[in-house]
């Protein structure tokens, strides 16, 4: 018997029409048999038929190998989990003018919209390898309109080639009316950049998705430390601090595979 009082994450569809370097997409080309694969909404129906929803902590519409959005069906996907207590997609925001349009009319005050860009116009499409700034753009000038009822955020993964732009693009997130502006730090940048003003949780621990999320990693951090004898606690910082030498070998080492996987994407792009 499923039980359902619990969260899900579900990936929709493979298709995606963007290209970032380190996306599973990108480097195992192999695992996407099928770019245009998509999950049967007749067989999600069934599998989670309307008298179940209300049961559902949460449902995350994300992706692994593809962004939800581009699922032909999405509005009737996203829209039959509305019943449930809380609905997330995740999404890059290359989708049309008419698409948004619809999914801020109808996306109810208890879903959210969680944006990935990161950067603005000249540096998004670095990593965001094919996006298309005017459709962001475009998702902008609709939610600063302010019509919406869903909670937005935007999430921004922080490289060497856009650090120079957070406190610009926090200020963008907070004039058009974006609930929360998220850093995701990588870690060779996080003991060069002060960025603690940016990336506060606390907002997620109050969620109840959140709870339910610190509880679990607090049970798995005390099983693995009474299990294997280790203290999985100690903090990346500490260890910085403790190895400078290795660490700065690590950063130059982490800085020349990213610029070979950009390289290899644009290797392949070009054949």
């Amino acid at each position: 018997m499923v039980n359902y009082n619990v969260g899900w994450h579900l990936e929709l569809t493979r298709r995606c029409p963007l290209a970032c370097p380190a996306c599973n997409r990108t480097m195992f080309k192999e695992m996407v048999v099928d770019p245009k694969q998509d999950i049967n909404f007749d067989h999600l129906k069934k599998f989670f038929p309307v008298s179940v929803l209300p049961q559902i902590k949460y449902i995350c519409l994300q992706g692994n190998l593809g962004d939800p959005v581009y699922h032909p069906q999405f509005h009737d996907i996203s829209e039959h989990f509305f019943a449930a207590q809380d609905v997330n997609v995740i999404t890059n925001g290359m989708q049309s003018h008419q698409f948004w349009e619809r999914v801020l009319e109808t996306w109810p005050s208890k879903s959210r919209i969680t944006l990935s860009i990161d950067g603005l116009r000249d540096t998004n499409h670095l990593y965001r390898v094919n996006s298309n700034w005017e459709k962001i753009q475009g998702l902008f000038d609709l939610i600063a309109k302010k019509k919406h009822k869903c909670e937005i955020e935007w999430k921004y993964i922080v490289f060497e080639h856009n650090h120079h732009q957070v406190d610009e693009a926090q200020e963008i997130a907070k004039n058009i009316g974006i609930d929360i502006f998220r850093i995701q730090r990588t870690r060779k940048l996080s003991s060069k950049l002060d960025i603690k003003s940016y990336d506060n949780p606390d907002w997620f621990k109050k969620t109840k998705m959140g709870m339910w999320f610190y509880k679990k990693m607090d049970s798995c951090y005390n099983w693995a430390a009474k299990r294997y004898d280790i203290d999985v606690l100690t903090k990346e910082e500490k260890e910085i601090k403790k190895f400078p030498a290795l660490t700065a070998k690590i950063d130059k080492l982490e800085d020349q595979v990213a610029k070979l996987k950009v390289e290899i994407v644009n290797i392949r792009r070009k054949k």
